[in-house]
């Protein structure tokens, strides 16, 4: 932990999150993890927010976990200052103010004993973050579980590349299914809009031929009125020969 001695933390104006997540789909931090931590029982450490447990951690829809890395225990606190200022400061400016950050923590390896010692150093220091108020400023124990995660025998930031390959992969997946329902959609769309148009043909074509018929329909009428008109002619003619001989 002496590693920060010569590092003026105040200088430093420019943080930027080493794995910054947000999902489309609720999740628990154990699955986003599966190929990362090796013994849950014996790598995860969760501190600040009481009844939280690594199983039952969820992510949900839009929700963040934003973790740092680094690959000895001895730079941890160098660390917990970055996630501190990504929650304290740049949050509005990286995934907005509005969001909610589900989990933050750290990502370590290193030797298993430099490890614990750390772990318990966090867990004194969530302890008194708990306790006194004006630590609450630096972190915040009692809404936003903090996890520090082990990840012993190999490198760590080949780990989080395999996490990110593997969240890559899931958004690969999903975009070829986004685009196979969107295919098959269309698909559909065009079948039911050329049966329309179809339909829509032999429409005007049913009601030409309706006009067709209607126009014949009165020209019958026509001669049948003309027809009726001689006929009322005639029988006039008729009626009065008749009357003449009758007289």
């Amino acid at each position: 932990m002496d590693d920060t001695k010569d590092i003026d933390l105040a200088t430093i104006s420019e943080y930027q999150a080493d794995m910054c997540l947000t999902f489309d789909n609720d999740i628990d931090l154990q699955t986003i993890f599966k190929d990362v931590v090796v013994n849950p029982a014996q790598d995860v450490r969760i501190f600040g927010k009481h009844g939280v447990s690594y199983e039952d951690l969820q992510v949900m829809k839009e929700e963040y976990i934003c973790f740092e890395i680094t690959e000895t225990p001895g730079k941890i606190f160098e660390k917990l200052f970055q996630v501190n200022r990504l929650y304290n400061v740049l949050k509005g400016e990286m995934i907005g103010e509005d969001s909610k950050i589900a989990a933050i923590g750290l990502l370590t390896n290193g030797n298993r004993e430099d490890f614990e010692v750390v772990s318990g150093c966090l867990s004194r220091f969530f302890s008194l973050a708990s306790d006194h108020h004006e630590l609450t400023s630096f972190v915040d124990p009692g809404s936003i579980p903090f996890v520090l995660i082990y990840t012993p025998y190999r490198n760590i930031y080949g780990a989080v590349q395999d996490l990110k390959e593997n969240v890559d992969r899931k958004f690969d997946e999903l975009k070829e299914d986004v685009d196979t329902r969107f295919n098959e959609l269309k698909e559909d769309v065009d079948t039911r809009f050329n049966e329309l148009q179809s339909n829509v043909t032999a429409l005007q074509s049913d009601v030409t031929e309706l006009k067709s018929d209607v126009s014949e329909l009165k020209s019958d009428v026509s001669e049948l009125k003309s027809g009726v008109s001689a006929l009322n002619v005639t029988m006039g003619l008729v009626l009065e020969l008749l009357n003449k001989k009758l007289k």
